[in-house]
């Protein structure tokens, strides 16, 4: 597993937002041919599945291991579970699901263990961004008002009516 997944317990994984959604899935090893396999396996056990000839059977293995296919074997196990369970909203309790139904499910369990983590600090953006102002801030033409915490709510918004009325000059002192 790489360095940027931390697992939180209970089959929860963080991960920073500065990885790319598309790539978050590559960061899990996908679960081999046999727990596949097996997976497959026990939903055939365990649920009805149409009468079908040894060669039928055999290319419905591989159809249901094409949709099982890239995922990691913790969210492969997780939704087959769910389905032998009848945990699936809107799934047949007695049949097995169709492949497309077992990878969208697949694909649910695995987003829902993961949580992404703001990687950085969030940058401030001024509402009304006004270069001039702030290369003039920079240079120390002009100050930012200190307000503290103990100021009463009509203090303050004087001090922001005196604010905008700057803005609306322009941003000059004066």
């Amino acid at each position: 597993m790489a360095n940027d997944i931390v697992p939180r317990g209970n089959g929860i994984f963080e991960i920073p937002d500065s990885v790319p959604a598309e790539l978050v899935r590559e960061k899990f090893p996908p679960a081999s041919p046999a727990e596949r396999a097996k997976a497959i396996a026990m939903l055939f056990t365990a649920m009805k599945a149409s009468d079908k000839g040894d060669a039928d059977a055999a290319m419905t293995a591989e159809i249901y291991d094409i949709a099982l296919e890239g995922w990691p074997a913790w969210a492969v196990d997780s939704a087959v579970t769910a389905f032998i369970r009848g945990e699936v909203d809107g799934a047949s309790k007695v049949f097995v699901p169709a492949t497309a139904e077992l990878a969208e499910t697949v694909k649910r369990h695995f987003w829902s263990r993961i949580r992404t983590v703001h990687s950085k600090e969030p940058t401030l953006v001024p509402v009304r961004p006004d270069w001039h102002f702030q290369e003039r801030l920079k240079r120390g033409e002009v100050a930012l008002p200190k307000i503290s915490r103990q100021a009463s709510g009509a203090e303050l918004g004087a001090k922001a009516q005196g604010i905008i009325a700057k803005a609306a000059k322009g941003g000059e002192d004066g």
